[in-house]
């Protein structure tokens, strides 16, 4: 004769939970960056696999105040603090700066996910459209063609091949060859 317990089946044991939010988010296949909150600030505590793989060297901001990562993006902090503040998500498109670049390089959408009691995720998703991603490499192509051109040395680009790919007017004049196109 079996018997069951009253309202419940067979016990199994269920899937483990993650440990942390940071392990929650690991495996989800866009950007994500958990931040602990803290007294006055919110402390970048880990990233998503999918973050590493888009920028390797965000690990080396983790530990640190996010007032020091968004200095340059008031606005990214001011979501921040309202997302944790009134327990909602807030989600705002700007144009950032990585840490590691001079200036603006992308155009994201931001969503800031509260995880109470103690975390915040900020979720990002490139919004910029091909044709902004186009132009933005027309606009580096040229501040790069024009770096070249105005070097005082004589400047030969060749591919893997062998091939010139491109080279500055001093160069062909050394050479004595004879620019195309």
């Amino acid at each position: 004769m079996t018997s069951e317990r009253e309202g419940k089946g067979p016990s199994r044991p269920g899937p483990e939970l993650p440990q942390s939010t940071t392990e929650l988010v690991e495996h989800v296949p866009l950007p994500i960056y958990v931040f602990r909150t803290e007294e006055s600030d919110f402390v970048l505590e880990g990233v998503s696999a999918e973050a590493r793989r888009q920028n390797p060297g965000i690990v080396t901001l983790l530990g640190r105040p996010m007032k020091g990562i968004y200095k340059h993006q008031p606005q990214a902090i001011e979501d921040a603090e309202r997302c944790v503040r009134e327990g909602v998500e807030v989600v705002r498109e700007m144009s950032v700066r990585r840490y590691d670049r001079t200036e603006a390089t992308q155009q994201v959408r931001l969503t800031f996910v509260p995880l109470p009691p103690r975390h915040m995720i900020i979720c990002m998703e490139d919004v910029a459209t091909p044709a902004v991603a186009q132009l933005a490499l027309v606009e580096s192509e040229a501040r790069y063609r024009s770096v070249v051109t105005s070097l005082p040395d004589a400047v030969i680009l060749r591919g893997a091949d062998g091939a010139v790919l491109a080279c500055n007017d001093l160069a062909v004049r050394m050479l004595g060859a004879k620019a195309e196109g």
